[in-house]
């Protein structure tokens, strides 16, 4: 899935420490993050949903759906 969100298709430990402190931040600024979704009969990891900032003014909705739950309505229902 990191091969859509990063231009080098992995996170290494330092990426996911400063891609973690932007949640956090954008969390206490903004009062927006992303969540976690996961299926209710099986509790397994969907994947996650949220919002960011995409300016001052907007906000922008984003979700990283494991592959094998691609299609589903998923993305549909947690927005």
């Amino acid at each position: 899935m990191t091969k859509f969100i990063c231009a080098s298709g992995r996170f290494d430990a330092e990426d996911i420490v400063g891609r973690l402190n932007k949640e956090i931040d954008n969390n206490i600024e903004y009062h927006v993050q992303y969540w976690p979704i996961f299926e209710l009969t099986s509790d397994e990891l969907i994947g996650c949903c949220g919002l960011r900032t995409y300016n001052e003014e907007k906000y922008e909705i984003g979700f990283h759906l494991r592959p094998k739950f691609w299609k589903q309505g998923y993305a549909v229902e947690a927005a």
